[in-house]
């Protein structure tokens, strides 16, 4: 009994805080490090229950160590399969199918856990594809297979912060599996839209029940970039070898996909662009607050993402203001936002303070207040975040990676400096935006003629409705 109480706790630890929170915590833990080296509120509970568990002596217990037996062997971690599929995104372990001719035919989007009051951009990418396959015709079900806290009406309601998913529920089905009391149950000429690499799995497991067609394979980056090289970053790139066509976010991800990942093998791929959120206001008030504020530098910081670079960043930054590009600092206001809490000291008087969370439409309303932003980003997908700000009227610093380089943002708009992500080249590009940064006539001039999609009505084209028939009609 205490054996099956222990396997349920450890289920219920790792799942509720996400793998990467507890594995960050139980690092600290183990090496008795403190806050000061874990990123995030849910890390630093994950550390503070594990401490106050080993005050009851009940932590070694949750974390499959029997206590007694091992207390004289330093550091053994105890593994079985249960443990091993949490860790591994249970792409061995998905969900039962089961396959009913009586079943409605649907696409079905499969859908990772998430957090609707921290909802990130890309799932806007994943239920406005799960919208335009509906509006192509298609009876689509979002399948939320990942085990997380989940209230559909929770989830309705606060879908209303969301303009353009207000009516989500009205479009689509959305059927929550990660329970796991039920097998997903599909017809034989379903169709599966995989999200992130380890869907890809449950996709192929899908398909393989219901027909020989290709899944769709949404591509947002290329994510096997997101570990080291490790069993996460060899399951990762296994997904790339399956059966499917493919979806992908940006043509210099495409490109780079083409390039190094053999995409050209008999399938079908097509490039789209996530509609980035920005709103420009009319030219007097734009010119107003230019004239009434201190200029504003802003910082895409996610320190708990790697590919955000944020040590480059940071040294970037303070490299910068110490050879005097934002002068001795007295006209600027310096703010970082994204993920964490964390502060940046320019020097003894001055930081980079991080702004809190800012929702939706929170964003969209303060986004051209900024003047200077910089964006780093590891990959060869761009982000949002550059075009978010250059048609908001800001100058934009970012990084060039592979087949994402300065020809790719200059088709998109002048209002984006690229260098390479060295210290140098970064300081460099914030200089000569930092110059420009007064020309504002001419930054709204600019902003006003990004060439990119500002809103979803604008993102989808004849041939995304194509691949969607020849993938699931074809």
């Amino acid at each position: 009994m205490l054996k099956k109480i222990t396997r349920v706790a450890n289920l219920a630890f790792f799942e509720f805080f996400g793998q990467e929170n507890c594995r960050n915590a139980l690092s600290a833990y183990r090496e008795s490090r403190g806050f000061s080296s874990l990123n995030g509120k849910k890390q630093k509970l994950v550390y503070s229950l594990l401490k106050a568990g080993n005050v009851f002596g009940v932590t070694d217990r949750v974390l499959n160590l029997r206590h007694k037996e091992l207390s004289n062997i330093q550091g053994l971690q105890v593994y079985d399969k249960h443990v091993l599929n949490l860790m591994t995104n249970r792409i061995l372990d998905m969900p039962e199918v089961v396959v009913d001719v009586n079943a409605p035919i649907r696409v079905n989007v499969l859908v990772p856990g998430f957090a609707i009051e921290s909802i990130s951009a890309g799932f806007f990418g994943v239920f406005n594809v799960a919208k335009f396959a509906a509006k192509c015709g298609f009876k689509v079900r979002l399948v939320l297979f990942d085990n997380f806290y989940y209230d559909e009406q929770v989830f309705k309601k606060s879908l209303n912060n969301f303009p353009s998913f207000s009516t989500l529920f009205e479009e689509v089905e959305v059927e929550y599996i990660g329970a796991r009391n039920e097998p997903l149950v599909v017809s034989p000429f379903d169709g599966v839209i995989a999200t992130v690499w380890y869907s890809a799995y449950f996709a192929e497991k899908i398909q393989k029940l219901v027909n020989p067609k290709p899944f769709l394979y949404l591509i947002q980056d290329y994510e096997t970039a997101f570990y080291p090289f490790s069993s996460l970053n060899a399951f990762s790139d296994q997904t790339y070898k399956m059966n499917f066509n493919a979806l992908v976010s940006t043509e210099p991800l495409l490109h780079y996909m083409l390039q190094f990942k053999g995409f050209s093998e008999g399938r079908k791929f097509v490039s789209f662009n996530n509609a980035c959120s920005s709103i420009l206001p009319d030219w007097e008030s734009f010119k107003k607050a230019k004239e009434t504020n201190k200029k504003r530098f802003v910082f895409y910081s996610r320190p708990a993402v790697n590919r955000n670079m944020f040590e480059l960043a940071a040294l970037s930054i303070i490299h910068a203001f110490e050879e005097g590009v934002f002068g001795d600092g007295s006209e600027w206001e310096f703010f970082g936002m994204g993920l964490g809490d964390v502060e940046i000291k320019l020097n003894s008087n001055i930081s980079i303070t991080q702004l809190p969370r800012m929702s939706l439409k929170e964003y969209e309303e303060n986004m051209y207040t900024f003047d200077l932003c910089l964006s780093l980003m590891a990959s060869p997908h761009p982000s949002i975040v550059p075009f978010d700000l250059s048609s908001a009227g800001a100058l934009v610093v970012t990084n060039a990676f592979e087949t994402k380089n300065s020809g790719y943002f200059k088709e998109i708009s002048d209002n984006i400096y690229v260098a390479q992500p060295t210290v140098n080249d970064i300081v460099n590009s914030l200089r000569v935006a930092a110059e420009n940064v007064d020309k504002i006539e001419e930054r709204y001039e600019r902003a006003q003629k990004v060439k990119y999609p500002n809103n979803w009505g604008d993102v989808w084209k004849p041939e995304h409705e194509q691949l969607l028939y020849e993938t699931f009609r074809g």
